[in-house]
């Protein structure tokens, strides 16, 4: 005789808080089809033990109404088991063996379509529930933070989703693209993070969240910037955002000068401060003048110092300019060297470098590249940095 056990049935019409209406008993043996999905919430269980019968297959399926994430909890009673998930519109497959007396618990993405639930292995008492994630949560590390222009800043957040479903439904909002671009990483740990591109000196709100989920918002509030200027160039900063009067001075007149339309001008190799006040609120800009004839020098000595046979070094072309450092964002110094050098066969080969520095002029590497990508390019004649 045939087993009855007691199964909940989706009903097509479930509240929403996800309580579910009807409930109907069935043969064990019997086909057991639920719908999952009607609304934002539901549930499949199967919340009394039943007894497999040695190395035999209990099977249930399901229908997916929409994209979702899905939380099976499986408890397997006296021996170990395996349970399988698989179907979909586009197919998924995945099965965990469950040891005797534990549960797991599993959060997985599933597309709309039909799906097959298999519970194989030895005589064994089990139970699962299958749940719709309808809540998702995210949060930021931290909620606002006082950032610097010129260094891209990024900020850790979690979530409680998928990945896959993270992925397809995740979003983000920037209030203020001119003071900050902001892009968005997800990792599959179910943490992330974004990362600022700090433009001009305000402030932005970066909200991010997931269809059917909370709002995480961080503020990023830009009150300093890094500049870079050449030793003799002229370079107009951007304004505060919001900002209409603005009162510029220079803190250190021997290195940067700025005059009342906020040009700054690089005099002498070395670091100045330029400040805007706009009322009775003071903004920094972080002024780092280079002189590139010492700079070059000072490049031409590491090349001499990495190179065979160092007496025999050409210097063909000498180039100056900013680059933009991937890792911190920061557009920093750098000089690029066209120069011949021997071989290991006493031959001469042409070698192409660009010296990277920081914002105090200390050399940060050497990279093998093109100058086509350096802003504000200039010529050194190769004689001045010998």
């Amino acid at each position: 005789m045939k087993r009855k056990i007691l199964a909940l049935v989706l009903s097509f019409a479930l509240v929403a808080t996800g309580i579910i209406i009807g409930t109907d008993s069935v043969e064990a043996a019997d086909a057991k089809v639920y719908t999952l999905g009607k609304t934002a919430s539901g549930t499949i269980t199967k919340s009394v033990y039943y007894t497999l019968v040695s190395y035999s297959t209990d099977t249930y399926t399901f229908n997916v109404n929409k994209n979702m994430d899905v939380v099976i909890s499986f408890t397997a009673k006296t021996d170990g088991l395996r349970w399988n998930l698989s179907g979909g519109s586009t197919y998924t497959y995945e099965s965990h063996s469950v040891s005797a007396g534990m549960k797991d618990t599993y959060k997985m993405y599933l597309t709309s379509g039909s799906y097959t639930f298999n519970v194989t292995g030895g005589g064994s008492a089990y139970s699962f529930v299958i749940n719709n994630s309808n809540a998702y949560h995210l949060k930021f590390a931290k909620a606002s933070d006082n950032i610097s222009g010129g260094l891209k800043k990024t900020v850790a957040f979690t979530y409680d989703c998928s990945y896959d479903y993270a992925k397809q439904y995740f979003t983000m909002k920037n209030s203020n693209n001119n003071v900050a671009e902001c892009s968005y990483t997800l990792n599959r740990d179910g943490t992330g993070y974004i990362t600022l591109d700090p433009k001009k000196i305000g402030k932005t709100v970066v909200s991010i969240g997931l269809v059917g989920g909370t709002i995480a918002k961080y503020t990023g509030n830009v009150k300093s910037m890094y500049v870079f200027v050449a030793k003799g160039q002229s370079l107009k900063l951007p304004k505060p955002s919001g900002v209409k009067k603005i009162k510029w001075s220079s803190k250190k007149k021997k290195v940067a000068t700025v005059n009342k339309k906020g040009k700054v001008k690089g005099k002498k190799d070395g670091r100045g401060k330029v400040f805007a006040k706009a009322g009775k609120v003071k903004y920094t800009y972080n002024i780092v003048v280079t002189d590139f004839i010492k700079l070059g020098k000072k490049t031409y000595k590491e090349l001499k110092e990495n190179v065979r046979n160092p007496e025999k070094l050409k210097i063909y072309n000498v180039y100056s300019g900013f680059d933009k450092n991937i890792a911190q964002g920061l557009t920093i110094p750098v000089v690029f060297v066209d120069f011949g050098y021997t071989n290991s066969y006493g031959a001469m080969e042409r070698g192409k470098w660009i010296a990277y520095y920081d914002d105090v002029h200390e050399l940060k590497y050497f990279y093998v590249n093109s100058y086509a990508d350096l802003m504000k390019r200039k010529t050194i004649k190769p004689a001045k940095i010998k």
